[in-house]
C-alpha cells in the first residue's frame, strides 16, 4: 500500500486489501495503512454511537490512540464527541473539523480541558465519516492529528475506502449467513438499483454519494462477480440470486 504521505497511492490495492480482510487484526492493519498514508496520528472505530454516559473506552472497537489519551479523555467525564457529532449525520457526509468547533456545547472548564488535552497529544483537527448499513446498524470512523484538512478528492477516496471497510465488518459479523461472494450491503444496494434501470447519476442521488464513488463501487461489482460491464453484474447476479 505504499504511497506519498496525504495520497492514497494506488487505490485498487488499498481496496483489494479490504475486501480480503478476514478478520479484525486485517481490518485493523487496513485502518493503520489508511491513516499512514493519509498522514494522520490515530484512528478511530466505534462499535457504536455513543449514548447516554457512555465512556469512550467502552464505545470502541478498533483503535491506535494511547491509552494515556483514552484515560485522560474518560476522566474529564463526557460523551465521546466524535459520536456524539456523528448522531446527527447519519450518512457517510465527511466532517471535517479543527479544535475551534470542538466541543462548543460543554461547560467552559469541561471544553478546555478536552482542548488542552487534545493539544497535548497533537490532535488539531480531524476528519470522522458515519455510515449506517441497509439493516440500520451505525459505525463511526474518526481520523485525527495535525496535517491540513483533506482535499476534495482525499474526501471522496477516504469516503470511498470507508464505505468498503465498514462494510466489510459487516460482511465478517455476519460471515455465517453470506450467500454472496463478499458483496457489501452498499454494493448489493447498488445492483438493486442499477437492475430496476437507474443510471450512475440517480444511483449517487439516492445513496448520497457522488458519481465518482458509484464508479468506484461499480468497478468493485465488476471484479468480485467477474464481469465486464456493469449490466454484465447485475446480470450475472440476477441469474446467481444474489438479488431479485
Amino acid at each position: 500500500m505504499a504511497g506519498t504521505a496525504g495520497s492514497f497511492g494506488d487505490m485498487n490495492v488499498l481496496v483489494a486489501d479490504i475486501q480480503r480482510a478476514e478478520t479484525l487484526a486485517d481490518i485493523d492493519m487496513s485502518l493503520t495503512a489508511l491513516q499512514r498514508q493519509l498522514s494522520f496520528s490515530y484512528f478511530t472505530l466505534y462499535a457504536r454511537q455513543a449514548a447516554g454516559k457512555d465512556s469512550l473506552r467502552s464505545a470502541l472497537l478498533l483503535h491506535n490512540s494511547p491509552d494515556a489519551l483514552i484515560d485522560q479523555y474518560d476522566a474529564i467525564g463526557i460523551q465521546p464527541q466524535d459520536a456524539k457529532l456523528s448522531s446527527e449525520n447519519r450518512t457517510l457526509t465527511p466532517l471535517q473539523w479543527t479544535l475551534d468547533e470542538i466541543g462548543r456545547g460543554l461547560e467552559p472548564g469541561d471544553r478546555k480541558r478536552l482542548l488542552d488535552l487534545l493539544e497535548g497529544f497533537g490532535i488539531r483537527r480531524g476528519i470522522f465519516l458515519t455510515h449506517t448499513a441497509i439493516d440500520g446498524s451505525s459505525r463511526v470512523l474518526s481520523l485525527c492529528g495535525d496535517r491540513p484538512l483533506l482535499s476534495v478528492g482525499e474526501v471522496e477516496d477516504l469516503s470511498f475506502c470507508v464505505i468498503q471497510l465498514l462494510d466489510r465488518i459487516g460482511v465478517l459479523a455476519k460471515r455465517a449467513d453470506c450467500g454472496s461472494p463478499g458483496l457489501s450491503a452498499l454494493e448489493i444496494e447498488c445492483l438493486l438499483m442499477a437492475a430496476r434501470g437507474q443510471p450512475f447519476s440517480e444511483i449517487a442521488k439516492n445513496l448520497s454519494l457522488s458519481i465518482r464513488t458509484v464508479n468506484y463501487l461499480a468497478g468493485s461489482l465488476c471484479r468480485k462477480l467477474d464481469a465486464e460491464s456493469m449490466e454484465h453484474a447485475v446480470a450475472k447476479a440476477l441469474r446467481l440470486e444474489y438479488i431479485v
